[in-house]
């Protein structure tokens, strides 16, 4: 089992909110200045710390690339940004933080009563993190007449069929089409970035596609 747990971001992701928060108190410069410095933090900055290269300079290769797999395979978990949710319910269930809740819970009741709505209404554990998505009031409260039923679309909306399956009344209209996005051509500045960014951390590119790997295999054996 891992010991540590820990989110791996993409490189730029990273990079860019690291010169973001740090930019005026390390004076960091511009951010092409900073990702063509000879900080550790924009050249393979993941391989680097999992592989004890932490000196300025030091070099780093694909056999570090393996050692650093070989960490994350069995040290230490990082998970893509897309596991987020993920991670969280891995940790309430390692560390048994629902049944904390629900014990917690049950001394409620037994102290005071389940008469008390606030001890009733009381969200613990799990549903702190990952709520039920709410339901509409004015489809959660309507009245279906006999021999007809609400349906929902696969388009998001809800209608009331009679028993033929003819809409008869549209209870709520299904959300309009996303609006197709116009992709922006990048500007000789963002892929001169793009280039110098994809080459000094092409290590961190395949560690961090390994992770996706890892994560993908835990899902489907979950």
């Amino acid at each position: 089992k891992a010991r540590i747990h820990g989110v791996f971001l993409p490189s730029e992701m990273r990079i860019r909110h690291y010169h973001e928060h740090y930019k005026t108190s390390h004076n960091l410069g511009t951010y092409l200045q900073f990702i063509t410095s000879s900080s550790i933090v924009v050249e393979n900055y993941m391989t680097r710390i999992l592989t004890g290269q932490w000196e300025e300079g030091t070099p780093v290769t694909e056999a570090h690339l393996e050692i650093a797999k070989n960490i994350i395979s069995s040290k230490v978990t990082l998970w893509p940004t897309r596991g987020l949710d993920d991670m969280q319910k891995h940790w309430v269930e390692w560390y048994r933080w629902q049944e904390g809740a629900l014990g917690f819970h049950r001394d409620l009741v037994r102290e005071f009563g389940d008469d008390d709505l606030d001890i009733r209404n009381l969200v613990l554990g799990m549903d702190c993190l990952f709520p039920p998505a709410p339901s509409s009031p004015s489809v959660e409260l309507r009245e279906v007449p006999d021999g007809m039923k609400l349906v929902e679309l696969e388009t998001g909306g809800k209608v009331i069929v009679d028993k033929f399956g003819k809409v008869v009344e549209t209870v709520e209209e299904p959300p309009p089409p996303p609006k197709p996005k116009v992709k922006r051509e990048m500007s000789d500045l963002e892929r001169e970035v793009d280039a110098i960014l994809k080459e000094r951390n092409a290590l961190d590119q395949k560690l961090f596609n390994y992770a996706v790997e890892l994560y993908n295999a835990r899902k489907k054996s979950s």
